[in-house]
């Protein structure tokens, strides 16, 4: 799904031809997108206008957050995202990322935990000093328990919750208001 943010109101859109109607605290809906669908979307669709329409964006550089990179689905995104922004990448393993950033000078590693509120908020601060004012951010970094729900660790599932949604919700809090403040904005979860 993606939260499409213009100088309105803020909405959600899957990207795949279904809107759900714009206003501030629309919910998050059941619109997944799995991750052939998001990468078939071009880089530059994820520009919204003041029309709530989907558009190109081939002005500057743009600055792209995304969460979770690693060797799979999130580097894929990282580097589908490069073609056209400049990528902040966030994740734990700082190895993998500047293994990652060394294949384009367009992505950035930024090693942080997003389940760590501080230093989510000093990771997001130093992306704005060093690349500029996020535009798109994705949040890839998600957890998963599995079994039976009578065996399950109860810190896991805490665990899970910190990632997948906790992490979320801080993200979508630190970046929104700029995007709204600037008209144009997508956050992608």
């Amino acid at each position: 799904m993606v939260m499409g943010i213009d100088d309105r109101a803020v909405g959600i859109d899957n990207g795949f031809n279904h809107r759900i109607k714009p206003r501030l605290g629309a919910g998050l809906g059941h619109n997944a997108v799995s991750t052939e669908e998001l990468l078939s979307v071009p880089v530059s669709a994820y520009k919204c206008s003041s029309k709530q329409e989907w558009q190109v964006e081939t002005a500057d550089r743009k600055v792209c957050v995304v969460t979770g990179v690693g060797p799979g689905t999130g580097r894929a995104i990282a580097e589908h995202f490069a073609q056209d922004y400049a990528v902040a990448m966030l994740a734990r393993d700082e190895n993998r990322l500047d293994s990652i950033a060394a294949t384009s000078e367009h992505l950035h590693p930024y090693p942080c935990d997003v389940t760590d509120l501080q230093q989510l908020h000093t990771t997001l601060d130093r992306v704005r000093r060093e690349l500029g004012t996020p535009e798109v951010a994705v949040h890839n970094a998600v957890s998963g328990a599995f079994g039976d729900a009578l065996a399950i660790d109860p810190e896991v599932l805490e665990s899970n919750f910190q990632v997948n949604v906790m992490a979320l919700l801080h993200l979508t809090q630190a970046l929104a208001p700029a995007m709204v403040e600037a008209g144009s904005g997508a956050i992608v979860a």
